[in-house]
């Protein structure tokens, strides 16, 4: 069965206080009795006390935490509520709707958020002993992937290499992805991309990778979740969700975090959606939130 997926819960809680206000004045309107003014009047005072208190949410701290790559550094950024829900990462630093829907998405259900700061760009670029190389962080967690990478976007060296793999390394020492109950990426494409799940289904030129999809005619081809674990992509598919299961046995060895996760067995998912679909991306990532946390609790309730 499918469940609804509420895009903005800060406006849901807001219009219930605000109704319950509304009922309480009315109520007090009807009543004679001084006493009972007294209490209606404090229930009312309390509901305001609450839905201003509601309006901040969960406080978010961030840190950042440098990590070095030859003779630069990258800005790993941590955006932490210290209350229990899911870890995601943005791995892009051109992918912004992704970060701003995963932030207003934990200060109202917790979790945490790790993003790359480097150039605003997709790419990673660094120095090594007066040599520039550039890479895409999403390619470097395998070494096929890391030469592949740099062999594209600049040039190879051992040296780059062993550089590229401390790198990711650190990166992944900082997440601790195995004690996570799913890995969860956030990616932002653009139309212009032509990276929808339409690429994955048996005519698309990724069909080799996927082992089965799940295409849903009401949402844009361009929103779906890309999953490592069968029994996600069934709850995910039963919402009625764009959901591609990543073919664990056969996948390319891009150096990409899915295949990553599937070769150490870590439950994975991304979250990938059009640039500029904030809202979509939000209720994605809701949804996702209530599959693990299903009787965790909305900060206003």
């Amino acid at each position: 069965m499918s469940r609804t997926v509420n895009s903005d819960p800060y406006k849901m809680h807001i219009d219930f206080l605000s109704c319950q206000i509304q009922n309480l004045l009315s109520c007090e309107k009807r009543l004679k009795m001084s006493k009972f003014r007294v209490s209606i009047s404090i229930a009312i005072l309390g509901l305001i006390i609450c839905l201003t208190s509601c309006a901040s949410g969960y406080e978010i701290n961030t840190t950042h935490i440098p990590l070095s790559i030859g003779d630069s550094t990258v800005d790993l950024v941590l955006h932490d509520t210290a209350v229990p829900g899911l870890t995601y990462l943005n791995i892009h630093d051109d992918e912004n709707t992704c970060v701003r829907a995963a932030l207003n998405t934990i200060k109202w259900y917790g979790g945490r958020v790790f993003e790359l700061k480097h150039s605003g760009k997709r790419n990673i670029t660094f120095k090594l002993e007066g040599v520039e190389y550039e890479f895409d962080p999403n390619r470097i967690f395998s070494v096929a992937g890391i030469e592949a990478s740099l062999e594209r976007f600049s040039s190879v060296s051992d040296e780059a290499i062993v550089a590229v793999e401390m790198f990711a390394d650190e990166l992944l020492q900082q997440i601790k992805p195995a004690e996570l109950n799913v890995f969860v990426t956030l990616h932002n494409n653009e139309p212009s991309d032509n990276y929808s799940i339409e690429r994955y289904t048996a005519n698309g030129d990724y069909a080799s990778e996927a082992l089965i999809v799940s295409v849903t005619n009401d949402i844009d081809p361009n929103d779906y979740y890309f999953v490592t674990d069968y029994n996600l992509f069934i709850q995910l598919s039963q919402n009625d969700q764009n959901v591609v299961l990543q073919d664990n046995e056969q996948v390319t060895d891009d150096g990409s975090l899915s295949v990553w996760s599937a070769h150490q067995q870590i439950p994975y998912v991304n979250i990938e959606v059009q640039e500029g679909h904030r809202r979509v991306q939000e209720g994605m990532i809701q949804l996702l939130h209530e599959l693990y946390f299903p009787d965790s609790k909305f900060i206003a309730h």
